[in-house]
């Protein structure tokens, strides 16, 4: 029986780069990996290798500045990985869909980029114990959404701060509602900000488009002829004389500008030191706002037990006695492949990572087993756990405000004495918590630049 935890087995550079995108060597970054002593002088330096870092670097090589990317993973992508060895298919461990249609700027790019797209169009199921609950019960989840996200939109037009979801909301759809922000949010609604998710560009969080290569073909378009250095931890930047210097594990690298595009976390509890430390405001911003956990359990079975689903979203509801029940969000057959994933998040994914891969993927297939027969336990392989809240480079999932914060976003993405520029999703107002927002905020930072 496989069972993995926390990330992946080691892949070669090129199986990284080829084996589950569909790209060939030919849009492969300029990589160089950490080894010995080196020193770089450039005209800007990125720190952090996902889908912010790569989009700034590309811009300013575009502009003809002198760049170099600095990345302490072996990997480029950050928080996205598309792997295929752990059950010898590609499954996505991080972001899945493309959400907003034409309106995200990503998914934009990566059609111009000539990735194929594929519509997950669908629209979720509810599950109870007898199968799919009746359409009175489904009306009142829609309605209960749609007074939640009406209670969030007028909180932003009165300007009067809350949380998304109340805990004096006690209507039976309001745990599966609790659920759905949780997992947009990666923490629990009644601590996020109402503000700041009103700000969001509103999309349907079970419905998108899929990379029919897999979500890393993104960050793989994004770096290619960008020169990167993989398994390069930087430790220090000190920015406070004429040049930036940035110490890292296999040398300096001197530059005047230097955006910095690694996850929120990482900026608050990461191995990074500033010298001189960063304006109280600046760090005001960075440790206001939050960081969420949120982590995905993948099922692999040697055939399909699941019909003709392909991605299709189903919420299942779990009964544990007269007053308790348990919602679980699961994808069935995601990329077409004979799989269950679902996803995590806040105190259930912590739970899950606590107990370990194995044990969480047997409790997932006796409940999957409950609904759909025992071909589920028949033909189980073996599951995968990520666990990014343990991964030195992530500490968590996306960014969320809490009550109060919602103006911290603005003020984390403000440059610092026009040496120092920040990207990430944690810097996106209307695309905050997806790649989008990452995108945009690579964007926006070189242009900072450029200016």
């Amino acid at each position: 029986m496989l069972c993995y935890e926390g990330g992946m087995k080691p892949l070669s550079r090129r199986k990284l780069l080829t084996s589950s995108l569909g790209l060939g060597v030919l849009a492969a970054p300029l990589v160089s990996r950490g080894a010995g002593a080196a020193i770089a002088r450039v005209d800007a330096a990125v720190v952090g290798a996902g889908i912010a870092g790569l989009t700034a670097a590309g811009a300013l090589q575009a502009a003809g500045l002198s760049v170099l990317v600095l990345e302490a993973r072996e990997r480029i992508g950050g928080r996205v990985l598309t792997e295929s060895e752990t059950f010898g298919f590609p499954f996505e461990q991080g972001a899945t869909l493309l959400r907003g249609g034409t309106r995200n700027p990503l998914a934009r790019y990566a059609a111009g980029a000539g990735l194929g797209l594929s519509s997950d169009a669908s629209p979720a199921t509810l599950l109870g114990p007898g199968g799919a609950v009746g359409p009175g019960e489904t009306t009142l989840w829609r309605r209960a959404r749609g007074a939640v996200e009406s209670a969030v939109a007028d909180a932003r037009r009165k300007s009067r701060d809350g949380p998304v979801v109340t805990r004096e909301m006690t209507d039976p759809q309001v745990d599966l509602l609790r659920l759905q922000y949780g997992l947009e949010l990666g923490a629990s609604p009644e601590r996020a900000s109402a503000i700041d998710l009103a700000a969001r560009i509103r999309t349907d969080p079970d419905t998108g488009a899929r990379v029919e290569a897999g979500f890393s073909a993104i960050p793989a378009a994004l770096a290619a002829g960008l020169p990167v250095w993989l398994d390069t931890a930087v430790g220090r930047i000190e920015w406070g004389g004429g040049d930036v210097v940035i110490d890292t594990s296999r040398g300096s690298v001197r530059t005047t500008r230097v955006v910095i595009a690694v996850p929120l976390a990482n900026l608050a509890r990461g191995p990074v030191a500033f010298f001189p430390i960063l304006p109280e405001w600046k760090r005001q911003a960075i440790d206001g706002l939050m960081t969420g956990i949120s982590e995905r359990l993948t099922l692999s079975f040697s055939q399909n037990v699941f019909g003709e689903a392909r991605g299709e979203r189903i919420y299942q509801r779990v009964r544990h006695g007269a007053q308790s029940d348990t919602w679980h969000a699961i994808r069935l057959n995601p990329m077409g492949r004979a799989m269950a994933s679902e996803d995590l998040a806040g105190d259930a994914a912590r739970q899950a990572v606590a107990i370990g891969g194995d044990a969480a993927g047997w409790a997932m297939v006796d409940r999957l087993a409950a609904q759909f027969g025992g071909a589920v336990r028949h033909y189980y392989q073996g599951a995968h756990l990520t666990a990014w809240h343990r991964d030195p480079w992530s500490l968590g999932s996306t960014s969320y405000a809490p009550i109060g914060g919602h103006r911290l976003r603005v003020r984390l993405a403000e440059p610092v004495a026009r040496r120092l520029y920040f990207a990430g999703e944690a810097c996106s107002v209307a695309w905050a918590g997806q790649t989008a927002g990452a995108y945009e905020a690579g964007r926006e930072a070189a242009a900072a630049i450029l200016r």
